[in-house]
C-alpha cells in the first residue's frame, strides 16, 4: 500500500494531500528512517511515525496566504473573498481561518477543492469557471472585499 494513502486511512491525516506534505517535508518516518515519497510503499509489518507538525491548511498555499497575511496584516475579518485559482483550496482555507464570512472558491478544473471546504457553507466553490469571465452575477451580484489568486497558468495577455 501507498504510504500517502495508508497515512489517510489510518487517520494520521485528512486528506492524501496533507499526508504527502508531511512525508516530502520529511516528518514521518518508517522504521524510523525518513521517507519522502509518498508513493512508498509500506508493509503490514512496517513501524510508521509523523514526527512533524500537521499542516494547517487543506494545502501548503495556505501557508504561503498565511505569510502574506502576517507581512501586510492584513485583516479578513467578515470579508467577502474571491480565490481565484481555488485548486485544493489552501488559500480559501487560509482566508476562512482568519475570519472571512464567505470565500467564492473559483477554478477552471473539477473535483479540485478539499472535501471539507466544499462542504463549508461559508464557502461558494465555482468548478469550470474560467476566472476572465467571472461576472458581478457570480458573486451574488455584490462587490468582494479582497482577492486572492494563485494563476500560474493564466496568460496575462490573452
Amino acid at each position: 500500500m501507498r504510504l500517502d494513502s495508508w497515512l489517510t486511512e489510518n487517520s494520521f491525516f485528512a486528506s492524501r494531500q496533507k499526508a504527502q506534505f508531511a512525508i516530502k517535508t520529511g516528518h514521518v518516518l518508517v522504521n524510523e528512517k525518513a521517507v519522502t515519497k509518498p508513493s512508498a510503499q509500506i508493509q503490514p509489518t512496517d513501524e510508521i511515525r509523523v514526527t512533524g507538525p500537521a499542516l494547517r491548511y487543506v494545502s501548503q498555499g495556505g501557508l504561503k496566504l498565511e505569510k502574506a497575511i502576517r507581512h501586510f496584516q492584513l485583516d479578513f475579518s467578515g470579508k467577502r473573498v474571491l480565490d481565484a485559482g481555488a485548486s485544493t483550496g489552501g488559500f480559501t482555507d487560509c482566508a476562512l481561518q482568519h475570519g472571512a464570512a464567505l470565500v467564492y472558491a473559483v477554478d477552471i478544473g473539477t473535483d479540485q477543492l478539499d472535501k471539507t471546504l466544499r462542504e463549508n457553507l461559508k464557502v461558494h466553490c465555482h468548478e469550470k469557471t474560467d476566472i476572465r469571465t467571472i461576472s458581478l452575477e457570480l458573486l451574488d451580484g455584490e462587490a468582494v472585499d479582497i482577492i486572492v489568486a494563485d494563476l500560474s497558468f493564466i496568460s496575462l495577455t490573452q
